[in-house]
């Protein structure tokens, strides 16, 4: 599967490559250019399913996905994983839910700081 143009410009931190809306389906390519497990034991928010599950609650109870970019973005990891062990994509109001995690994390890497910016980069794969 062909990667996306905008995934080098990603992985030297140049977000503002990133385009200005995507889906769920598309999102995978950004979700997995990190190894979430890894990056939130890094940062020592200890394992990223307590942080994950942490900023799921936060969302269903206010309608709004907060956090930083970082944490947006381990979030989005850990979804993405969690959907393709499961065996079924997400649907429905689950599926609404995870395209407005898309939509604020593009918001959120749109708007990253330099240090944000260096935390990605030096965590992402390097194919």
């Amino acid at each position: 599967m062909l990667e996306p143009d905008w995934i080098e410009a990603a992985r030297s931190g140049q977000f503002e490559m990133l385009p200005a809306s995507m889906d769920w389906n598309s999102s995978a390519y950004l979700a997995q250019l990190v190894n979430g497990y890894e990056v939130s034991l890094d940062l020592g928010w200890g394992e990223l399913s307590t942080l994950a599950v942490r900023m799921n609650e936060a969302q269903r109870q206010t309608g709004r996905w907060d956090g930083s970019a970082v944490q947006l973005w381990l979030c989005l990891f850990y979804e993405h994983r969690r959907y393709r062990h499961s065996g079924y994509p997400p649907e429905g109001d689950n599926l609404a839910r995870l395209e407005r995690l898309c939509s604020a994390l593009l918001g959120a890497l749109h708007t990253a700081d330099a240090k944000e910016r260096a935390t990605f980069v030096s965590h992402m794969d390097r194919r």
